[in-house]
């Protein structure tokens, strides 16, 4: 009920809401299924209405595509196919939800891949993918870990940009630099 009031406020004091909603969208990581439900319910309204603008939290609905409940998986699938349909909006949040979920330990490889897949398929115009080719590539050297350089090397290899340098680049592996002693 919480989540709906604050649903509510949002549409009249929408500037209220707008500063505070990490409360919001942290209701999309609650146990009770019921309420992670509502929560997408009302976020999706809220952002494919204009109600609330769309910060860093996307990647926090896109976990939602890989819920246990179909009903909150398909409701995420509809939401980001409303979503692409709105000025490149897909495209535009691509880097920041493949960074929160990149960097989510607890999200399994196989969700994190079935997820950037399906929001790799909104990324139509080969400008965008070789610009987002290029900003993914750009990581592949500041990479950590073998995982995280395994997470952008599969997001390249989605994106149509047929850059060669990228190709080299992946077709290399991950390196583990060390610093000298």
């Amino acid at each position: 009920n919480l989540v709906v009031a604050l649903g509510d406020m949002a549409v009249c004091f929408n500037h209220l809401i707008d500063e505070n909603t990490d409360f919001l969208y942290r209701r999309l990581c609650d146990e009770d299924q019921s309420v992670k439900r509502t929560c997408l319910m009302t976020l999706t309204f809220l952002i494919l209405a204009g109600q609330v603008k769309v910060k860093g939290q996307l990647g926090e609905m896109a976990k939602c595509l890989e819920d246990s409940d179909k009903r909150i998986s398909d409701m995420a699938r509809m939401f980001f196919s409303e979503l692409a349909t709105k000025d490149n909006a897909v495209y535009n949040h691509f880097v920041d939800m493949f960074s929160l979920l990149s960097a989510d330990e607890a999200l399994e490889e196989e969700a994190f891949r079935k997820i950037v897949k399906f929001l790799a398929t909104f990324i139509e115009k080969d400008k965008h993918a070789k610009q987002l080719a290029n900003k993914l590539a750009a990581r592949l050297q500041r990479c950590d870990n073998e995982r995280q350089w395994n997470d952008v090397a599969f997001a390249l290899g989605l994106l149509a940009h047929k850059d060669e340098e990228i190709g080299r680049m992946v077709g290399e592996g991950f390196k583990l630099v060390q610093a000298g002693a």
